[in-house]
């Protein structure tokens, strides 16, 4: 059996709903979750507690379509990063970007899918775990996993909604050093985030964390020193351009699998209507930047070559290698090439990482769902087709979440309740880029950081002493963080392995536990907002 009404229908819900909770997560914490795994679990867990047949084609249909709306969500940082700058776009402005840029995501993914599925495969982790959840799933016709979704994304509703109602604690602190409370937030999604980024991730955001408590009397709000977000600015910087450096053979190889492309694309579609459509909308993409945010046509082009090609490349084949995508680095690159060309203005400087997110996101999560497409025999055009139909919908639901945030929650350099670390990377780098005048001792903490970060990505880079380091990211975004969620992170990691460990949970089950704190709280946060705006009750 191939496509199905109820597998499409069914992947449209799922886009909006994953689109819906990452725009409103990535911006209160920096990392999503895509999930290409969460809504295939969900579509088998529905049909099958209905005693309905699903089939993997089914559940593969759902998965991409739901994880296209996931990884979409991580747009609305850019539009953050432009407010946070003083800059408001329009809605046509919004559109615009992300849908041009989402559709050259979508075609560029042709060519690297043909690069590094048909003629190099790479690993693909994360597509090969999603590959083997839907056979195992739909094999064993098991309803107990969107069971498990289902009861603990009730649970974890329940939890946001008395938080917002003020019957339970968003947040407690169980020790002051100095002027900093040191706690932790009763936050089901740091929690379930932190049990699927692991251990070490979860060992980073505590450095990051005590690293914060550490500089807090040097910054000018002590007993916040997560608003000074400066040095972990720096850190996230110069770990992440290190790292690239570090992976040069990445890059080298990543360029040399370009002579591998011949006269075909692995059955997708011909080369000649690849470039042909690519050329297209890359003008269409310059014509855009040109009118509706003043970039000129010679940096729209090179945007489009460095970001939207070049870096997307690298990035993808780092994703494929290691399920790292660089993509905030990769932003922040695109942005100091723009600098280096004068684009020192920063709606123009912004415009060059939006491009970046714009048009890597959408290719990551498609490469990777095309990976676990191909391990189950699934047509790739099909995939690519339902992810290009599903661009509209999901964009429209992007630009609509964070209107509804940013009308609910102020989005700025001084926020706490959307922390926004990678919007804050972006917004901080455009602002010294800008020229704008720094904090006392901003400058001095980011040269400590900086080198820093530089030490700590090289160590990183070391395999025999990796493992028993922090996570560079992990520490950068915890020095941008509140301390409580960066020790909700390390807290979740450990529950979920003693989870596994002593109770011998499994992985698809430790999953469905970790989707339903996502889903919880993201369903539980965005009706705290529509509630406010109501006037039912309030959240302060």
């Amino acid at each position: 059996m191939g496509v199905t009404l109820k597998s499409v229908i069914s992947g449209f819900i799922l886009a909006v709903i994953m689109c819906a909770a990452n725009s409103y997560l990535t911006l209160k914490a920096g990392v999503i979750e895509e999930g290409p795994i969460i809504a295939a679990l969900i579509f088998t867990g529905i049909f099958f507690a209905l005693k309905q047949k699903v089939t993997t084609t089914e559940a593969m249909i759902a998965a991409t379509m739901g994880s296209a709306g996931g990884s979409f969500g991580f747009v609305t940082n850019i539009f953050a990063a432009f407010q946070m700058v003083g800059i408001t776009l329009t809605t046509g402005q919004m559109m615009l970007l992300t849908l041009s840029t989402g559709v050259f995501s979508v075609l560029m993914a042709i060519p690297f899918y043909y690069l590094f599925i048909v003629k190099e495969t790479l690993p693909w982790v994360v597509g090969e775990a999603c590959a083997n959840v839907i056979q195992n799933t739909v094999a064993s016709k098991d309803t107990k996993q969107g069971k498990i979704i289902l009861w603990f994304t009730i649970l974890f509703f329940g939890v946001l909604m008395l938080q917002g109602k003020m019957w339970m604690p968003e947040m407690s602190d169980f020790y002051t050093f100095g002027m900093v409370g040191v706690g932790l937030a009763w936050s089901p999604f740091f929690l379930s985030a932190g049990g699927l980024l692991g251990l070490r991730t979860g060992w980073g955001f505590v450095v990051g964390a005590l690293l914060l408590v550490i500089v807090s009397p040097y910054t000018n709000k002590p007993a916040a020193p997560h608003k000074f977000f400066y040095p972990g600015v720096a850190f996230l910087i110069t770990s992440g351009l290190t790292t690239l450096v570090l992976k040069w053979q990445t890059m080298v190889s990543a360029l040399g699998a370009l002579k591998n492309i011949g006269s075909d694309d692995g059955g997708i579609l011909p080369l000649k209507w690849l470039a042909g459509l690519s050329l297209v909308v890359a003008m269409i993409i310059v014509v855009i930047l040109k009118y509706w945010f003043g970039v000129p046509i010679y940096l729209g082009i090179i945007y489009i070559v460095v970001g939207g090609v070049f870096l997307n490349l690298v990035a993808i084949r780092a994703a494929g290698e290691t399920t790292f995508n660089p993509v905030r680095a990769m932003g922040i690159v695109t942005q100091g090439i723009g600098a280096l060309t004068g684009a020192v203005d920063k709606l123009v400087n912004l415009t060059g990482a939006g491009v970046m997110a714009g048009s890597n996101n959408q290719t990551s999560i498609l490469c990777q769902d095309l990976y676990s497409g191909w391990r189950l025999k699934i047509n790739p055009k099909l995939q690519v087709a339902l992810q290009a139909m599903v661009l509209p919908v999901i964009a429209v639901v992007s630009v609509g979440i964070f209107y509804f945030l940013s009308s609910t929650t102020e989005i700025s350099l001084e926020n706490d309740k959307l922390s926004a670390p990678v919007a804050k990377a972006w917004a901080g780098f455009s602002l010294i880029l800008n020229g704008d005048k720094l904090p006392d001792n901003a400058l001095n903490l980011m040269y400590i950081f900086g080198i820093g970060g530089v030490v700590l990505a090289l160590l990183e880079g070391n395999a025999a002493i990796k493992r028993f380091l922090p996570s560079t990211t992990g520490i950068g975004i915890g020095l941008i963080l509140p301390i409580a969620y960066s020790l909700d992170f390390f807290v979740g990691a450990v529950i979920f392995l003693i989870l596994a460990k002593k109770f011998k949970m499994g992985e698809e089950t430790i999953s469905s536990i970790a989707a339903a704190g996502i889903l919880g709280e993201a369903a539980g946060g965005l009706l705290n907002g529509a509630l406010k705006v109501a006037g039912i009750f309030p959240l302060e």
